[in-house]
């Protein structure tokens, strides 16, 4: 099969799941493009084997050298009318005629468009869909859900997309009651490459580890105030970056933690590894932010898992779909002293079986099995 990934931004490092889906679609012999509205986060070399494209971004000058011909067309007036904003309707414009423009310069004919975040990239992907006779799936995952406030964008892409997927029951059933989905939601989970995460059970005592962009959702201070607030001496490591970098940096030392908190920033993906497979603890404090905005059910939770390292996190939106008391810790968001009784239970447990019980819940969510239910929905549309 031959599949358009049509997406707002490739690759992004904190969308890994996009990337797996790819490598292991391309794996099994399908051919993947990627058309893209925007360039990566940093350089990459994810691209260097695919066929893809990225426009440039939205200019008058860009205008002026678009073919139309092909998009300005009945249909496409009726497509515009999912927003009355010019500059979204000028957008949607501009990006379905480059990416016709792309799909007619591939070397192969496109079978699906599959694209990721109910978002404004989704529309000219659907009305792209619409102008070759192509079946547009689109996975819904959190921000598009609970962060973005654009509820014309959602109800469009809910009425033409072929088949919406989501990644959590939780996701579904609010689409479902909520978000006026009347198309049927099929939960596909973000996957994770289980091929890179293979423990050694070498865990170092005391030590927990966060894997998150410092943003409010991911609940880091709460992490800081727990640890803070145990008597156990631990070595808590941070990575990843974000806005609030600096705020946490502060509060650890207004907690009188500095020598307790080591804040790594981004790493490659080898001592990524390393530092799960040695974390006794993941601590992942999930809330839901000022704004509304939410975890779906966090890939780096999933791949602390598959490497046996027992989750300590909250109830936040579909997370107990994945971790319970059998496989982890879980405490009510924002609730420190939950999650200090949680953090205390994890480093005091002798047993082993937490681990083993979370890589063995998590393996329905490798690349494999995602991918799996992936094509088998994409064939159902051909």
């Amino acid at each position: 099969m031959n599949i358009l990934y049509y997406l707002g931004n490739y690759p992004k490092l904190s969308e890994t799941w996009v990337k797996n889906e790819i490598s292991e679609l391309r794996k099994r012999g399908h051919q993947v493009a990627v058309f893209s509205h925007h360039a990566p986060d940093e350089p990459s070399d994810e691209l260097a084997d695919i066929h893809s494209f990225t426009p440039p971004e939205p200019s008058l000058k860009g205008f002026r050298h678009l073919e139309f011909s092909e998009v300005l067309n009945p249909t496409f007036y009726q497509t515009l009318l999912w927003t009355k904003n010019p500059l979204r309707q000028a957008y949607s414009i501009y990006y379905a005629s480059y990416a016709s423009s792309y799909v007619d310069s591939l070397p192969f004919d496109i079978d699906h468009i599959h694209g990721h975040f109910a978002m404004p990239p989704q529309v000219p992907a659907n009305y792209v869909a619409r102008l070759y006779d192509l079946p547009h799936t689109l996975m819904t995952h959190a921000y598009d859900l609970y962060g973005f406030d654009h509820t014309p964008t959602r109800e469009y892409l809910y009425r033409h997309s072929d088949r919406i997927l989501t990644i959590s029951e939780y996701n579904r059933e609010y689409m479902e009651k909520e978000a006026n989905c009347t198309l049927d939601v099929n939960v596909v989970p973000a996957c994770f490459d289980a091929n890179k995460f293979e423990p050694t059970e070498g865990h170092i005592e005391n030590r927990i580890l966060t894997v998150a962009r410092h943003v409010e959702k991911k609940g880091i201070e709460y992490a800081l105030r727990s640890i803070a607030n145990i008597d156990t001496k631990v070595d808590y490591r941070v990575i990843g970056t974000g806005p609030r970098t600096e705020y946490l940096k502060e509060l650890t030392e207004d907690l009188k933690i500095k020598d307790q908190v080591s804040f790594l920033g981004r790493v490659s993906d080898e001592r990524l590894k390393r530092e799960m497979d040695e974390a006794q603890l993941f601590l992942l404090p999930c809330v839901v932010a000022k704004n509304g905005d939410r975890d779906g059910v966090p890939v780096s939770i999933k791949e602390a898992m598959a490497m046996k390292t027992p989750p300590v996190t909250t109830t936040v939106s579909g997370i107990p779909e994945i971790v319970d008391e059998s496989c982890g810790y879980l405490s009510p968001p924002k609730d420190v002293e939950s999650l200090c009784n949680s953090i205390k239970e994890g480093l005091n447990s002798r047993s082993n079986d937490i681990g083993r019980n979370a890589q063995q819940r998590i393996q329905s969510h490798k690349s494999e099995k995602v991918v799996d239910d992936l094509i088998k929905i994409f064939h159902e549309l051909v």
